[in-house]
């Protein structure tokens, strides 16, 4: 006797075992995805993205070996392996890239976000800014209207983390150049809780152990804050004793009103609009007002156009002619599939080749571009302000006045790297299983201050560091001990 089966039951063991087929094949598809940039890859994924990464850079970027080797960048890629599970997240792979890229020593290589993210979330973020002092970290803005927090607070732990912990593992992800300090300091100032959102999990609210006035610590609960309703805070001093006489482009020319013959000189940065009339106007004033003493603040000033400063470098020196110099290692990196060149970069490459000035060197073959002595050169005597944020061109213009100038730097050691520095021409790979894309300029440009290279920035003549006292009542101390040299003299 036969066994007879309903037909509606076979038909729903049938849409069973395809139901079954089908969540079998979206796990399948979706560790498939894991190398494809998405939220989960394996470790052996992470290593091949940086030995990628490391044939790529070590063939153009033009620093890659000049202040570590391979065997040092080898053991740092080892021991974050060693430290890893098999499986990861992005975010964790992104660190741990970030970590191997750092370890090269240029201030210019961006480790970025995946290009495939459809939408990016805005992550919760501590709903402060600080002050980074002396390894030590201080409210700088609140954005509560609560008074949890106040200005000068100091921020002893988060979350149980001790903030020497926090600051060790944000100092490990921070480009910079050669072996510079001041620059990861100046970058952990200016986005503490960007950093501190990527290295830890996302909380709705922290715990902040926090010292006022030297009273005991004791903690705070608060809420955190989408990173959209940042604002970032402004200098950390403002020119109250001075008065401005010319402003355009990111420079201004200042009265000091409590010296004769003494003008401020601030360059906020070499690439915001024209400076061509100012600069003009400027030296042309020096002049006509006899002005024996000049002050030329680069704080906080970033870079930009390399054309712009070598123009303000021929105000000051006594050479009939100032050579641009930057060239880029020999191969043919504009025709590599695996470059990806934004904007009109391809072209301008291009076009340095057609300029007659080139010759071979050391740091592969070179251009130059020269800048003949201006006639309203400044002959008096020069004070250049620096820290931190003192990057990329800001450095080379304080490397080559001090140097080749005879000015007196005074503050901190420049962020970026007095013997020169990848500034040049931005390229960009994308690794293979994460996505993530690695930006870095292709052009070293060295200051030739005939000096060695030793991976530091312009060291200046008289430093000083400001106390959190000094920030919180507006103190420049560094501008205020170039006005007391001045006096003195």
């Amino acid at each position: 006797m036969g066994i007879r089966v309903d037909s509606n039951i076979l038909l729903s063991i049938q849409n069973q075992l395809v139901m079954r087929i089908i969540f079998v094949l979206f796990i399948f598809l979706c560790q498939l995805t894991y190398a494809n940039g998405q939220d989960v890859l394996y470790k052996n994924q992470l290593v091949e993205d940086i030995q990628y990464a490391k044939k790529y850079m070590k063939k153009y970027h033009p620093s890659f070996n000049r202040y570590s080797n391979d065997t040092e960048k080898d053991s740092v890629l080892s021991q974050l392996v060693t430290a890893l599970p098999d499986t990861i997240s992005f975010q964790k792979a992104r660190i741990a890239i970030m970590t191997y890229i750092a370890q090269i020593g240029c201030g210019h290589t961006s480790v970025l976000n995946k290009t495939n993210s459809k939408k990016i979330v805005q992550p919760l973020i501590l709903p402060f800014e600080v002050y980074h002092i002396d390894q030590r970290i201080y409210v700088r803005k609140y954005y509560h209207t609560d008074n949890a927090l106040n200005i000068g607070d100091e921020i002893l732990s988060i979350n149980g983390k001790e903030m020497v912990q926090i600051l060790n593992e944000m100092s490990e992800i921070i480009m910079h150049d050669g072996f510079n300090k001041t620059h990861i300091s100046y970058k952990i100032e200016k986005y503490f809780n960007y950093y501190f959102a990527m290295l830890n999990s996302q909380s709705k609210s922290f715990t902040i152990m926090i010292q006022r006035n030297g009273q005991t610590p004791t903690p705070r609960s608060i809420l955190a804050m989408s990173d959209s309703l940042t604002t970032k805070s402004s200098q950390r001093y403002n020119a109250g004793t001075t008065s401005v006489i010319f402003d355009a482009g990111g420079m201004s020319l200042h009265h000091v009103h409590d010296l004769s013959s003494t003008a401020l000189l601030t360059i906020k940065s070499f690439s915001a609009g024209s400076q061509r009339k100012i600069r003009k106007q400027v030296f042309k004033y020096l002049k006509d007002q006899k002005i024996q003493n000049l002050i030329v603040d680069l704080r906080g000033n970033g870079g930009g156009n390399m054309f712009k400063g070598y123009k303000l470098i021929s105000y000051f020196t006594d050479n009939l002619i100032t050579g641009l110099n930057f060239g880029r290692k020999p191969g043919f990196i504009l025709f590599d599939p695996a470059i990806d060149f934004k904007g009109g970069t391809r072209l301008t490459m291009l076009s340095f080749m057609l300029n007659p000035l080139q010759y071979p060197s050391k740091h592969g073959w070179m251009h130059l571009f020269p800048f003949i002595k201006k006639r309203n050169k400044f002959d008096g005597k020069v004070y250049v302000l620096t820290d931190g944020g003192t990057f990329s061109m800001a450095s080379v213009v304080a490397a080559k006045l001090k140097e080749r100038c005879h000015a007196t730097i005074v503050g901190e050691e420049t962020g970026g790297g007095a013997a020169g520095s990848a500034g040049m021409a931005n390229a960009m790979i994308t690794l293979p299983n994460t996505k993530i894309p690695i930006s870095f300029n292709v052009y070293w440009t060295p200051s030739f201050i005939g000096k060695s290279d030793e991976g530091r920035g312009v060291i200046p003549q008289i430093e000083i560091q400001a106390t959190i006292d000094d920030i919180l009542y507006k103190k420049d101390v560094v501008l205020e001990k170039v006005k007391f040299i001045i006096q003195s003299n």
